[in-house]
C-alpha cells in the first residue's frame, strides 16, 4: 500500500500528509477524528506540544498521568516444559477491546473523562466498525492499516489529539481484556508459560504430537467463540518439543518444524555482554 493510495482512500491531499507510511496514517487519523468530531456538533482544537488544552482556565491534563506503568499486560513465569509447547500470535487486541469495549467495564470509568460519556471513544467505535465493515466487504487495505494504527495514534503524544484520558481508557480495557483471556485460557486447561498483548505460550502437558495439536485447536476455536473477544485473532506460530524460560530475555526451545525436523533456538541477555567472537560459541 502506497502513500497515494491512503490519500484517496481517507481524501485528503497527499501534500499534507508525511514523508512515510506511518507518519501519514496518524496524520489521517488525526483528520478523520476531527471530522467525525465536527459532524456530531462538537468543537475541537489541537495542541502541537502533546499536552491537551480542555478549554479551562487554569487546568490542563497531566500527560504523565498514565495507567500503562501500573496496568501490565504480561504474565512471566519461570518454567521447564517438558511436553509439547505452543506460541500463539495474537492479533487486533486494542481493535477488539476498543470496539466491544461494554464487555470490559467501560462504564466504570467513562464517568472520570474530561468529555461526558467520552465522546472521543464513542466516535472511534464508530470509526473501527466502520473500517472493519469496508475491510470484510471491500478488501481495502487501507481500512486494515488504519484499524491496525488506531491504537498507536491513541497512545502516542505526538497525536494532534493526543488525550491521556483516552489513553487511560484504552490502558483500562486492554488490562481488563488481558485478564478475562488468561482466566479463559486458565478455565480451559491451559498452562501459561510467558503471556503479553501480541502473543501467549502455552504448555498442553501432552506428550503425543496429535493429542497436542488436538489441545490447542480446542482452546484457540473456544476463545474466538467467546462474544468479548469476537474480533481477536490467535494463529499458531511455533510448537516446541520442549521450552525453557527464566523470563523474556533468557529462553530457549526445540521447535518442531513443518517437515518435522527439530531445531534448537535459544536467546540469552548475557549473550549481548559477551566479546562478539564469543557469542556464536556461547549459543552452540
Amino acid at each position: 500500500m502506497t502513500i497515494d493510495s491512503l490519500s484517496s482512500y481517507c481524501r485528503i491531499p497527499i501534500c499534507s500528509l508525511g514523508k512515510s507510511l506511518f507518519n501519514s496514517l496518524n496524520i489521517c487519523l488525526d483528520v478523520l477524528f476531527a471530522r467525525e468530531l465536527e459532524k456530531c456538533g462538537y468543537i475541537w482544537w489541537a495542541n502541537k506540544d502533546g499536552i491537551p488544552d480542555i478549554g479551562t482556565p487554569g487546568i490542563s491534563i497531566d500527560q504523565n498521568e498514565s495507567l500503562s506503568d501500573c496496568l501490565k499486560c504480561e504474565i512471566i513465569n519461570i518454567s521447564f516444559c517438558r511436553t509439547f509447547t505452543f506460541e500463539i500470535d495474537i492479533s487486533l487486541f486494542y481493535f477488539n477491546a476498543l470496539l466491544l469495549s461494554e464487555y470490559f467495564g467501560l462504564q466504570t470509568f467513562e464517568k472520570n473523562s474530561v468529555f461526558d460519556d467520552h465522546v472521543g471513544l464513542r466516535i472511534l467505535k464508530d470509526l473501527l466498525m466502520r473500517w472493519y465493515q469496508d475491510l470484510i466487504t471491500n478488501e481495502k487495505e487501507e481500512a486494515n492499516l488504519l484499524m491496525q494504527n488506531v491504537s498507536l495514534w491513541i497512545l502516542s503524544e505526538d497525536s494532534l489529539f493526543f488525550d491521556p484520558t483516552l489513553k487511560n481508557s484504552l490502558d483500562r480495557l486492554v488490562y481488563t481484556a488481558f485478564n478475562q483471556l488468561i482466566k479463559k485460557l486458565e478455565d480451559l486447561g491451559a498452562k501459561i508459560i510467558y503471556a503479553n498483548l501480541f502473543k501467549i505460550i502455552i504448555e498442553t502437558n501432552k506428550r503425543t504430537i496429535s493429542s497436542a495439536e488436538s489441545f490447542i485447536s480446542y482452546i484457540l476455536s473456544s476463545i474466538v467463540k467467546e462474544k468479548n473477544f469476537a474480533f481477536v485473532a490467535l494463529s499458531i506460530k511455533q510448537t516446541y518439543r520442549s521450552y525453557l524460560q527464566k523470563d523474556k530475555y533468557n529462553y530457549a526451545g526445540l521447535i518442531i518444524n513443518e517437515d518435522k525436523s527439530q531445531e534448537l533456538i535459544s536467546k540469552w541477555k548475557i549473550v549481548d555482554i559477551l566479546p562478539k567472537g564469543s557469542r556464536t560459541y556461547f549459543n552452540q
